[in-house]
């Protein structure tokens, strides 16, 4: 069995799936540009529908590593591939340097999805607070036809931090948003427009499921609360799990299976009854 050994990991990988670590998806690129393709040894006769996860962090840190073991049932499941992509930090680089880098990611899976026996037409995104954030704009921007998007906690909507003095030190260019867009607010409004989910969607808005603790303290709950408020407002799917008095990091029994059937649903069409929940 392959180990998987890194400075907050050590895992083992099941006999049943293969891990290409660390795999360059510019060519000679900054070292964060980089992913891991887990793929079944025994590939099914037609290609396979492909997760992506992007990591969360303040767009500042966390690492595609951590992501491995999320996504191995799912591979071992021999019905799916997944991968998990890096970008770059906002100490490298302002909006849009990191949405161009998962752009990047998704192009290179795409350019190399026949040698990996993957589906280039069922690709989904899953990502988890500022990686929700990048999946939900690269769904929302029609990035390589997107099938669909899960949300964990993901902040969708930028613009009151523009308008509501209370929440001006949300702004300020130190910040995890001012790092982000390139210094203080007030300053980038367009930008601040421009990176808000809430602001991007549209009538073909890809199906998104959105996951959310109503005591997160770093990303409130109300943000997935507009997001499925603007996919209502266009006639789109986008259901809400609500985890009561859950914060900004959590688990719950119930989750891997409600993101199997969204996946299922959506990647293999096959027949769930998808609605809005609260768990608790």
């Amino acid at each position: 069995m392959q180990q998987f050994i890194r400075p907050e990991v050590n895992l083992t990988i099941p006999s049943t799936v293969e891990l290409l670590e660390d795999l360059d998806y510019v060519g000679g690129g900054h070292e964060r540009q980089s992913l891991h393709l887990m793929l079944p040894k025994q590939m099914s006769d037609k290609p396979l529908p492909l997760i992506i996860y992007i990591h969360g962090g303040a767009w500042s840190h966390g690492t595609k590593d951590l992501q491995v073991e999320r996504l191995l049932p799912f591979v071992e499941s021999g019905e799916y591939a997944a991968a998990a992509i890096n970008y770059r930090f906002t100490d490298e680089g302002i909006w849009p340097m990191q949405m161009d880098d998962c752009i990047q990611a998704l192009t290179y899976l795409s350019d190399v999805a026949d040698e990996h026996s993957l589906d280039r037409s069922r690709f989904a995104l899953w990502g988890s607070s500022s990686g929700a954030h990048l999946a939900a704009m690269l769904g929302l921007q029609n990035q390589l036809n997107l099938k669909c998007v899960i949300n964990y906690c993901g902040p969708s909507h930028f613009v009151p931090v523009l308008e509501h003095e209370h929440l001006a030190e949300h702004g300020q260019a130190d910040t995890p948003l001012g790092k982000l867009v390139g210094g203080a607010v007030w300053d980038f409004p367009d930008r601040v427009v421009e990176l808000s989910p809430v602001c991007q969607v549209h009538d073909q808005s890809p199906p998104m499921l959105l996951v959310h603790g109503t005591a997160d303290e770093a990303v409130p709950y109300s943000q997935s609360i507009d997001l499925q408020a603007a996919y209502k407002e266009v006639d789109c799917e986008a259901y809400l799990v609500t985890l009561k008095d859950f914060g900004h990091k959590f688990q719950h029994d119930a989750l891997e299976a409600l993101v199997k059937d969204f996946f299922d649903c959506y990647l293999y069409n096959r027949r769930v009854d998808l609605k809005d929940l609260e768990l608790r």
